[in-house]
């Protein structure tokens, strides 16, 4: 049961046992003073049966009417409570999604007020945690990128004399050109990431099948001689 519903509940149950109180206490208290002064009034229990039944009915339409206006203000409160909270959420969503610029507009309520100012400090934090760590990432792929590039022209260097090395010497060169092209496809993709967080870059989605994606993976992972067995039914998704 959601919180609108439950706050239109509490209102229209209110609503229902003021007016079935005040109903029941009403027809009961001049029933009462009816048959009690009937012989100083000199009314017959005819009239005094008239006038209960039209008093009955005054009740319960009076009872009707409250409930409705326990209603409408038990709609009016939930709107004015539910609100707020939905705007938190379009705003969750538009952070999970990516928008940490997104805040929360204050309110004149100070109750919802102080909801509003934790929630935006929290985004403020957050966005500051992930711009701090996006920096980071950067700086890091930048200095990186010198001793790379030295290690890089010295492996060039060495396999431009590979014919002069040994057997075992060649098979070690092998795993250092290898690591050291990995290691250079890791910084790099550290950098494009780096660039994409700082909006530097956008995103090119494209289509692909998911087969042809697991197979360059392994090709490019550690180990590119992996078998593989694609089943026909997975060949095709994108």
């Amino acid at each position: 049961m959601g919180l609108r519903t439950r706050i239109l509940l509490t209102f229209g149950i209110g609503a229902l046992i003021l007016s079935g109180v005040l109903t029941f206490l009403t027809y009961t208290l001049t029933r009462s003073n009816l048959i009690e002064r009937e012989g100083e009034l000199g009314i017959s229990n005819q009239v005094i049966a008239e006038t209960l039944d039209s008093l009955r009915i005054a009740l319960f339409a009076a009872a009707a009417i409250t409930l409705l206006v326990g209603l409408l203000l038990g709609i009016l409160a939930s709107e004015r409570v539910v609100r707020p909270l939905a705007g938190a959420a379009d705003a969750a969503r538009a952070i999970a999604e990516g928008r940490l610029d997104t805040r929360l507009e204050p309110t004149d309520d100070p109750d919802l007020n102080a909801l509003t100012e934790s929630f935006n400090d929290m985004v403020a934090r957050l966005q500051d945690r992930v711009e701090r760590d996006a920096r980071f990432a950067s700086d890091v792929s930048h200095e990186l990128r010198s001793p790379l590039m030295t290690l890089a022209a010295s492996v060039e260097v060495m396999s431009s004399r590979r014919d002069e090395l040994t057997e075992r010497s060649q098979a070690a060169l092998d795993l250092l050109v290898a690591d050291v092209a990995r290691f250079s496809g890791m910084v790099e993709d550290l950098l494009e990431i780096s660039r994409y967080d700082a909006g530097a870059i956008r995103l090119n989605r494209d289509m692909l099948r998911v087969a042809e994606l697991v197979q360059q993976s392994v090709l490019a992972s550690s180990m590119p001689r992996t078998a593989l067995h694609i089943d026909e039914r997975c060949s095709q998704p994108r």
